[in-house]
This record gives structure tokens, sequence and C-alpha cells, in this order.
């Protein structure tokens, strides 16, 4: 909105000002007494003819009172400026503009980072279910342990060391839990809403899935055009060095003169209404002015030559920004694209992990059946399945937030 004003604003060079006045009162004089000096005809002694002379007279001035009223219309029209009101409107839309892309450069870091808590929380609770298998499947091994024990297969110890187990397996449990509430608290906290409100977070199908296809993304220098058409912030600075352009010139605009055009039209009069009234005849008790009036300012100080250079540093300042901010965008598009490149690779190789942990933990429960494996044997296939399914599904979702921060980086889906 304070945009939207200073383009409204700069109007104001261009456009004319009109500027109406109106007035009435009363001047009271009271009684005075005066010493006028008045001609008068005398004899000249001399020459015998009459001839002028002055004379001082006291003149005894009574009280008036006098009834003023007055009205008028005043126009005022810049005619030429050294261009510098346009260049200013030019100027006003442009810092309009940079307003937009800087909000919309926020708004794109804060949807990644409310895409990246929400992938946080779906994180926080895929491994708290994983780890609440771990617990049944603990407790799986208890009840195998009592088993075994009173079948006089394994020593009582055992059966502490699987009670062990479980105590451990819970307690990781009711801390994957706690983390799971912060997650949410956090999510809540940038939506601005009560962690309640949130509901069960539902994430894309895709997170779930196994054996995805690999969808690597394109080449950087294609990201990196992309990023250049799409990103905010290339058009905020697009637009910071138009700016910095447009004040060089209006630095030199204030070489040239100013011309002024002026209309004006006042009535007045000792009375209000009537022929000879302000509110009477307009032809009449008037007096009407037109006016064109140039100004140049010569020398003022060696201002205006220190508002150029001024205008021509700002300018190669911008420039300047402009290349840092391009090799940045460069260096974070390569960024977030060898994460992602890098995960997709993780992806597959904890997905075929996790295949590999599950034949183990069948296998070392089949051998345990079957009397040639041990409880040992089984807890570390269950903690190694436990920990493949959680390491699948941190990388699955540490692929899913590097997209939406490479989308981030390049301005959209790429």
């Amino acid at each position: 909105m304070p945009n939207h004003v200073d383009v409204a604003s700069t109007w104001s060079r261009i456009l004319p000002t009109v500027d109406v006045s109106a007035g009435a009162g009363t001047s009271y004089d009271a009684p005075q007494q005066q010493v006028a000096i008045t001609p008068v005809t005398v004899i000249d002694s001399t020459t015998g003819l009459p001839t002028q002379g002055f004379q001082r007279q006291v003149v005894d001035t009574p009280a008036s009172t006098v009834s003023n009223f007055s009205v008028g219309v005043h126009l005022q029209q810049t005619l030429f400026d050294g261009l510098i009101a346009p260049r200013s409107i030019a100027r006003a839309r442009l810092g309009r503009s940079i307003a937009a892309r800087r909000v919309d450069e926020v708004a794109a870091s804060v949807s990644f980072e409310v895409t990246r808590r929400f992938y946080e929380v779906v994180r926080a609770e895929r491994i708290l279910m994983v780890l609440t298998q771990m617990v049944e499947r603990s407790q799986d091994l208890l009840r195998q342990s009592a088993a075994l024990c009173e079948a006089g297969r394994v020593p009582e110890v055992e059966v502490v060391t699987a009670r062990v187990n479980l105590g451990t397996d819970r307690l990781n449990a009711e801390n994957s839990r706690a983390r799971a509430a912060q997650a949410r608290a956090e999510l809540a906290v940038i939506l601005g809403v009560s962690a309640d409100a949130l509901g069960n977070p539902v994430p894309p199908v895709t997170i779930g899935e196994r054996d995805l296809p690999a969808r690597l993304p394109p080449s950087p220098e294609r990201l990196l055009s992309l990023a250049r058409q799409r990103r905010p912030i290339f058009g905020r600075m697009r637009a910071q060095l138009e700016q910095a352009a447009i004040d060089r010139k209006l630095a030199a605009g204030q070489w040239l003169p100013k011309i002024v055009g002026s209309l004006g039209y006042d009535r007045g009069g000792p009375t209000f209404s009537g022929t000879q009234g302000v509110w009477g005849d307009p032809a009449r008790q008037y007096v009407a002015a037109a006016q064109i009036a140039a100004q140049w300012n010569i020398f003022n100080g060696f201002q205006t030559s220190a508002d150029q250079r001024r205008a021509a540093l700002n300018e190669r300042i911008a420039d300047a920004l402009n290349q840092q901010v391009a090799v940045q965008v460069a260096a974070d598009v390569v960024r977030t694209r060898e994460s992602v490149v890098s995960l997709t690779t993780a992806v597959a190789l904890a997905e075929r992990n996790l295949v590999l942990a599950e034949d183990g933990a069948r296998l070392a429960a089949d051998r345990l059946v079957a009397g040639a494996g041990t409880l040992f044997d089984v807890r570390e296939a269950n903690l190694k399945l436990m920990l493949a399914r959680v390491g699948l599904v941190s990388v699955r979702l540490d692929l899913a937030i590097a997209e939406a921060d490479l989308q981030r980086a390049t301005g959209g889906a790429y």
C-alpha cells in the first residue's frame, strides 16, 4: 500500500495545482487626527502674480467601519522541469515492483519453510510408527524368550535381556513421541494456528512408495535459466538497476531550467452581494492574471554535481549486487540439485537395504523356531530392520525436502 501511495504522489509533479481562497472580514478605523499638506494658490509678493503654494492643515477623521470580502482561484502548472516529473513517476513504479518482488521472494521462503516443517512432522510420526512396531517385536521376543526359558532351551538371563531391550525400545518410542509433538508445534507456529488444529498430516503418496523410478532434475544450466526467468529476486534486481539509472538521469535533470505557468482570478470588494459585490456580476470587481515564469539554477554549491556522482556510484553498486545475486542463486541451484541427485541415489540404496533387513529378520525368526538360531540373532536382526526402516523414512523425506528446496531455488516446478 505505501508503494501505491508513492506512485500516486509523484503525479503531483505533472498535474496542475488548483487553490481556492475566500475571505470575509471587517476593518475599523478609530477617530484620528492627522497633519495634511495641501496645495493652495498664493500671490507672489514680488510679481503680484498668483502662484501655487502649500500649507499644513490639521485634519480630524471620524471613526469608520469598512467590510472586506474576497474570493479567488489560482491554477499553477509546471510546463517543463527537465523531465524530472515523468522520471519520478517511472522510479516510483519501479519501487512498487521492487516491493512486490521482495514480498514474492519472502513468500517463497516461507512456503519452503512450511513444507520443510510439514515433512519434519511426517518424519517424526513415521519414525514413531517404526519404533512402535519395534516395541511390538520386542514384546513378542520377550514372550518367546520366556517360553524357551521354561522349556529349558535358554538361560533366564535371556529373559532379563529381553525385558531390558523392551524397556529401551519403549523409552525410544516415548522420546520419538515427544519429538513428534515438538515438530507439530513448530509447524503450528509458522502456520499461526494451534497444534490441535493441524489434524493428521497427509504426505504425498510418493513418500510411502517403494522402488520409485528415478527422476533426476535437469542440468544446472537449465535450472539456472529457469531461475533467471522465475525467481522474484532477479526481477527485483533488474528493477533496482533501472531505478539506479533513473536516479542518474534525475540528477542530470537538475541542470535544466524549470518553467511554470499560472493563472489567477481574484474578486474583492466592501459588499458581499449586489452588482458591485463579490457575489455579483463576474465581469466586475475582479483582477485576472496570467504568468509564465522560468527558474534556472546555474550554481548551487556543487550540489548537483555531487548528486550526479552519487547516482553514478549507486548505479555501479546496483550492478555489482546484481552480479552477486546471480552468483549466489547459481550456487544455490547447484547445491540443491546435487542434494536431490545424491538423495535419489540414497533412496534406492535404502530401499534395497530394507529388503535385505526384512529378509534377515525373517530368516533369524525362522532359525530361532527351528532351534538353529539365538535370541541375540533375532534381536540384532530386528534392530537392523528398525534402523533400515528409519533410514528409508528419513532419506525419503530428506529427498522431498531437497526437491522443495530446489523448486524454491528455481522459482517453481522444474
